[in-house]
């Protein structure tokens, strides 16, 4: 098969603090004046490898994932397959129209309407006016803008920005679509037809490159991923093998972040998602109980003990769990809570926990705050094929009943 895209040995530099050679002089005498020349100069520039000799060959027809945490290179490798960014070494080749979703928003003109800005980004990509004529009603019925089209897009929500800028790039028939957290904005429904229409795309022979923070949205979606750290690609494969492992180093690295968060009253040494059976688990299925456990280390006798979690989906939190009451600890030692997570309670997402601690002793009072101590997946056992799939951030199962009240009809 051939290939869309062939990438070699692609790095990118960034020079922080970079300055003219008249501004960084200037700079520089100041620092000299007040006292911190020597220390500052080597700081008004400094070099962050966003990329470094990423090689990687992608065929026709492929849906590829790519993952990896905040700041890994990710946006910055699709900027320059988007010829946005021009790379600092390397090459890479592309074959075909490209089309990219990179910043919702990106290249309408707020002034101008809905209808007005479709015109202008199929002139960008260089499709006629008469071609984009024939696809307009496509393109604002999958938008669902029917009654905004003619309103200029300034008025537009974030999430009616995201309908518009996804349908014109879905229906410019690109060659290949590049497309970075375009489901992190928008309402569920829409994310889910999003992702059915990026699938069909993608079966009819359109190269997708489509970086996301939801593994569940990953691996429905993409027949290959690869994964980025520190701007190189350190795993690749099938999309359920990679998010795998993705998770499992995403959940030992928090738990090795908890061991430094102490004061001289306590220390936070783990906090671990188990399963039923006492497994340590990165995901669990939707209707499968499971139990987040935290252990404490508490150095002095009589304390007494308040601890909360707060669950995330991205930054929103879900809900926030706290006992009933203060655990009175009589000696020293280390001290396990466990609050369990009851199934049915949370739809198919990435969640991240944080964790903290209020420590009493006599009169004083001091706390404990770990952020995103632990990352996990929950997952529905059908691969998410059930046409009952329930959207949202939680789908706890609630008691329904009904009745017959009458004959007649209200």
């Amino acid at each position: 098969m051939a290939k869309s895209i062939i990438i070699e040995n692609l790095s990118k530099c960034y020079r922080l603090g970079k300055r003219s050679k008249i501004a960084t002089s200037g700079i520089a005498r100041l620092l000299d004046i007040i006292g911190y020349g020597e220390s500052a100069k080597k700081h008004l520039a400094r070099e962050i490898w966003a990329l470094k000799d990423v090689s990687l060959d992608v065929e026709e027809g492929t849906v590829l994932g790519i993952i990896g945490r905040n700041g890994a290179g990710k946006t910055t490798l699709l900027k320059i397959l988007a010829r946005i960014t021009p790379p600092t070494k390397g090459k890479a080749r592309i074959r075909g129209r490209v089309v990219s979703l990179l910043e919702i928003g990106t290249g309408f003109h707020p002034e101008f309407t809905g209808r007005e800005n479709i015109y202008l980004n199929a002139a960008i990509y260089g499709i006629s006016a008469a071609e984009v004529s024939k696809k307009l009603d496509e393109i604002v019925s999958f938008a669902e803008l029917e009654d905004f089209i003619d309103t200029p897009v300034r008025h537009y929500s974030s999430g009616m920005y995201l309908r518009l800028a996804f349908s014109m790039a879905i229906h410019m028939d690109p060659d290949i679509l590049l497309a970075d957290e375009v489901l992190a904005v928008g309402d569920i429904g829409f994310q889910q037809k999003c992702l059915n229409r990026m699938k069909e795309v993608g079966d009819r022979g359109v190269t997708v490159l489509f970086v996301s923070h939801d593994m569940g949205a990953i691996n429905r979606l993409c027949n290959r991923c690869i994964r980025l750290d520190e701007g190189k690609i350190v795993d690749q494969g099938i999309p359920e093998e990679v998010t795998a492992r993705y998770e499992k180093a995403l959940l030992k690295s928090a738990n090795e972040r908890t061991v430094k968060i102490k004061n001289e009253f306590a220390e936070i040494l783990s906090v671990t998602l188990r399963s039923p059976d006492g497994k340590e688990v990165g995901a669990l299925r939707i209707n499968d109980d499971a139990y987040v456990e935290i252990y404490y280390n508490v150095f002095i006798p009589e304390a007494r003990l308040y601890t909360s979690i707060d669950l995330y989906y991205r930054d929103i939190l879900v809900f926030r769990s706290v006992p009933e009451k203060e655990f009175e600890t009589q000696t020293p030692g280390v001290y396990c809570a466990i609050v369990k997570l009851p199934g049915n309670l949370l739809a198919e997402r990435e969640y991240h926990i944080n964790t903290a601690m209020r420590i009493r002793v006599k009169e004083r009072t001091e706390f404990l705050h770990a952020t995103d101590v632990l990352s996990f997946r929950v997952y529905q056992a059908d691969g998410g094929k059930d046409n009952s799939r329930v959207v949202g951030v939680v789908r706890p199962k609630l008691k329904w009943e009904f009745s017959r009240v009458e004959d007649r009809v209200v």
